[in-house]
C-alpha cells in the first residue's frame, strides 16, 4: 500500500525509470546493486555447447553519476560495498557522484553484506562527518537512514526551533551537526517506542 513498483529488466531500463521518477520525489536512496557491464550482443538463440567464443561487454550507465547532474536541493543516498579500504573508497564515490550522503559497508565484516538479515554500517554526509554503528538489524537501518535524509530536508527548520529555544547558532557548524544526529535519535526512539 503506498508503493508504485516500477519493474525493468536492464539496467538500462532501470537508469530511464529512476530518471522518469526522479523528476517528483525529495529523496532518491539508490540501493540497486546494479552490474557495472553487460554483453555487447545478446543471442537469439541457445548457444551449443562446445562452441567458444568470447563475450564482449558494455559498460552500463552509472545511474548515480547521471542523476547528480540534475538533483538540485533533492537528498540523493548512495551505498558503498567494499572488501578493503572502505572509509576511503567511500569518501570518493560520495564525492565524484555529488551525493548527500553514502552508506557503506564491508563485505568482510561478520554480519555484513548480502546473506544476512543484519549489517554494519558506516554513514558518511558531505560534510565530512562519518558515523560508524554496530551491528543492526537492515530494517533499523532502513528506519534510521529515512530519519536521516527526511531531516536533512528539514535541516533549517530544526536549526530555527533550536535557535528559538538557545540564540543564534549561525557558523557554528559543529553544533548544527549535534542537532541534526539528536534529532535522528529523537526520531528513532519514537520509531522504536511506537514499535515495541
Amino acid at each position: 500500500k503506498g508503493i508504485n513498483v516500477v519493474k525493468v529488466n536492464s539496467a538500462i531500463d532501470m537508469c530511464n525509470a529512476v530518471k522518469e521518477k526522479f523528476a517528483d520525489c525529495d529523496i532518491l536512496i539508490k540501493a540497486a546493486a546494479v552490474a557495472d557491464y553487460r554483453p555487447s550482443h545478446i543471442e537469439q538463440h541457445k548457444i551449443k555447447k562446445g562452441f567458444s567464443k568470447n563475450i564482449e561487454l558494455t559498460q552500463n550507465p552509472d545511474i548515480l553519476k547521471e542523476i547528480s547532474t540534475v538533483k538540485d536541493n533533492k537528498i540523493v543516498v548512495g551505498f558503498c560495498m567494499e572488501t578493503k579500504d572502505l572509509i576511503q573508497n567511500a569518501e570518493k564515490k560520495l564525492k565524484d557522484k555529488n551525493l548527500d550522503f553514502i552508506v557503506a559497508n564491508d563485505l568482510s565484516s561478520e554480519g555484513a553484506g548480502f546473506k544476512n538479515d543484519t549489517n554494519i554500517v558506516t554513514i558518511i554526509n558531505n560534510d565530512g562527518n562519518v558515523d560508524s554503528y554496530d551491528i543492526m538489524e537492515k530494517e533499523e537501518i532502513a528506519h534510521m537512514l529515512y530519519s536521516i535524509c527526511y531531516i536533512q530536508t528539514e535541516r533549517d527548520d530544526f536549526v530555527t526551533v533550536y535557535e528559538r529555544k538557545h540564540g543564534d547558532i549561525q557558523g557554528k557548524e559543529t553544533t548544527v551537526k549535534k542537532i541534526m544526529k539528536e534529532s535522528v535519535a529523537q526520531t528513532m526512539t519514537k520509531y522504536f517506542y511506537k514499535n515495541l
